[in-house]
C-alpha cells in the first residue's frame, strides 16, 4: 500500500513593523528509505510445467518476502524469475508493479499492472497501484480513473479513498478531495495520515474549526509526529488562538528540533503576542538551522527594536539585505531603526532604498517625509507627502497626528 501526505499546508512568512507581511508557502515533506540489495541466487528453468508452477510459486513467494523488508532490488528479482516460469501468474504481475512503484520505475509498473488486469480485469489492488503509478508519472487524470476503478469493485478500500484525496488535492479540487478522505475515514478511523490529509484540506479552504478537529484526531494515533503538531499549530494561529499555536510549535521543535519552521512560526507568535525575549529566542534557533532567510532576520531585527536593541535590530536589517538587496521591507526597517538611534541622513537614505523599490507605498514616502521635515528640508518633505497622498488620498487626515508635519500642513502646495 502507498500512503501520501500532502506535508505542512501552509507555512506563515515574514512581517515588518508597518503591517506588512509576507509570503505564505506550502511545503511537502517526507522521505526515501535507503533499499539493501540482496541478489537472488540463480536457478535452472525447467520444461516440465508443473515443475515450473512450482518454481513460479517459489519465485513470487520469495519476491513478496523480500518486498516486505524493504528488499526491492532483490524482489524485482525474484518476480521477474517467478513471471518467466509462469508468465500467467497475475499475482506476480501485481507484485512487480507495486515493487516497481516503491523503486520510482513507474513506466515499468503501468506496463505490469496492465498485465495483471489483462489477465484479471477486476483486481482492485492492481487499480490501486496503477492510480499510483500515474500519479508518479504525473498523470492526475489517469491516476483519479485507477483509483475510481479500484473503488468500483472495492468500495471499502480506505488506501483508494486517500489517494484518490490527494489527487484532488494537487489539481486544486480540495472540497472533492475531502470528500474522499472523509470516505476514507469512515472505512477506518485509526489511520493518522488520512486524518492528517483531511486537515490539510479543511486549511487550504479555511475551514480551521474542522482542520483542527481532524489534527487533533492525527495527533491522538500518532503523537510522536513533528508535522501533525506543526499543521495543528498553524490552524491555531490562523484563527488567532496564539497560545495554542505556540503550544503545537514548541512540541513540534522539541520532536524535531531541526524543524526550521516550527521555530520561525514560534518567534513569529510570541511576537504578536508581546513576549519579545521568547521571540528573539525563537528567532534566533531557527536562524541558526537556516542562516539564508532575510525574512527571519528581519523580523528578529523588529523584535529587537521594539526591546530598544537599536544596534542589534540595525544589525539583523542589515543581514536580511545582505541576503536580498531588494526586499523593501527591511529598508524601511532598517530607516525606522537609524531614525531611532539618531541618524537621520542614514535613515533618509534607507528610505530612500525602499522607495526606490517600491515607488507607490505611502508608508515609506512619509517615513522619509517625517525626517526630511525634522532636517528642515520642507520642500523634499512636502513633495514626499504630495506623493503619499496622490497614491492614497485618504491619508490626509491622517495627517496632523504626526508632530513633524504640523509646520508643513500650511504649506501652499498641501493646501491646494
Amino acid at each position: 500500500m502507498q500512503w501520501v501526505d500532502l506535508g505542512h499546508f501552509g507555512v506563515k512568512r515574514g512581517e515588518d513593523n508597518k503591517g506588512q507581511t509576507g509570503e505564505t508557502e506550502n511545503s511537502l515533506r517526507g522521505e526515501l528509505l535507503p533499499l539493501v540489495i540482496a541478489p537472488t541466487s540463480p536457478r535452472e528453468s525447467s520444461d516440465d510445467p508443473a515443475e515450473r508452477s512450482a518454481d513460479s510459486t517459489l519465485f513470487f513467494e520469495e519476491g513478496v518476502s523480500r518486498l516486505e523488508e524493504g528488499n526491492v532490488h532483490g524482489a524485482i528479482l525474484a518476480l521477474e524469475r517467478s513471471l518467466q516460469s509462469d508468465p500467467q501468474n497475475t499475482a506476480a504481475w501485481l507484485e512487480l508493479g507495486r515493487a516497481r512503484n516503491v523503486s520510482g520505475d513507474f513506466r515499468i509498473a503501468v506496463d505490469c499492472l496492465r498485465k495483471a488486469l489483462d489477465l484479471e480485469a477486476g483486481l482492485s489492488e492492481a487499480w490501486f497501484e496503477l492510480g499510483n503509478a500515474h500519479q508518479g508519472l504525473g498523470d492526475g487524470e489517469a491516476s483519479m480513473t485507477a483509483f475510481r476503478e479500484a473503488l468500483d469493485r472495492d468500495p471499502d478500500m480506505d488506501e483508494a479513498w486517500n489517494n484518490l484525496g490527494n489527487a484532488h488535492s494537487r489539481i486544486g479540487d480540495f472540497e472533492q478531495a475531502i470528500d474522499c478522505y472523509r470516505k476514507a475515514v469512515e472505512v477506518r478511523s485509526d489511520r493518522f495520515e488520512v486524518w492528517f490529509n483531511l486537515g490539510n484540506a479543511y486549511g487550504v479552504v479555511s475551514r480551521m474549526d474542522e482542520a483542527i478537529e481532524a489534527y487533533q484526531r492525527a495527533v491522538e494515533l500518532s503523537p510522536e509526529n513533528s508535522h501533525v503538531w506543526y499543521n495543528l499549530a498553524y490552524a491555531h494561529a490562523c484563527r488567532g488562538e496564539l497560545e495554542r499555536a505556540i503550544e503545537g510549535y514548541v512540541r513540534a521543535a522539541e520532536l524535531n528540533p531541526d524543524d526550521y519552521e516550527a521555530w520561525y512560526n514560534q518567534g513569529h507568535a510570541y511576537a504578536d503576542l508581546g513576549r519579545h525575549a521568547e521571540s528573539v529566542d525563537a528567532y534566533r534557533k531557527a536562524l541558526a538551522k537556516r542562516d539564508d532567510d532575510h525574512e527571519a532576520w528581519n523580523n528578529l531585527g523588529n523584535v529587537l527594536l521594539r526591546l530598544q536593541r537599536r544596534g542589534e535590530a540595525i544589525d539583523c536589517y542589515r543581514r536580511a539585505l545582505q541576503i536580498d538587496a531588494g526586499y523593501d521591507p527591511s529598508w524601511n526597517n532598517l530607516g525606522n531603526a537609524l531614525e531611532e538611534q539618531g541618524d537621520l541622513r542614514g535613515a533618509v537614505e534607507a528610505y530612500g532604498q525602499a522607495i526606490d523599490i517600491t515607488p507607490r507605498r505611502p508608508t515609506y514616502l512619509l517615513n522619509r517625509a517625517s525626517v526630511l521635515a525634522r532636517t528642515d528640508r520642507v520642500e523634499q518633505a512636502v513633495d514626499d507627502i504630495l506623493r503619499a497622498l496622490e497614491i492614497a488620498p485618504e491619508i490626509r487626515g491622517l495627517l496632523p497626528g504626526f508632530r513633524e508635519f504640523d509646520a508643513l500642513l500650511h504649506h501652499p502646495k498641501l493646501k491646494r
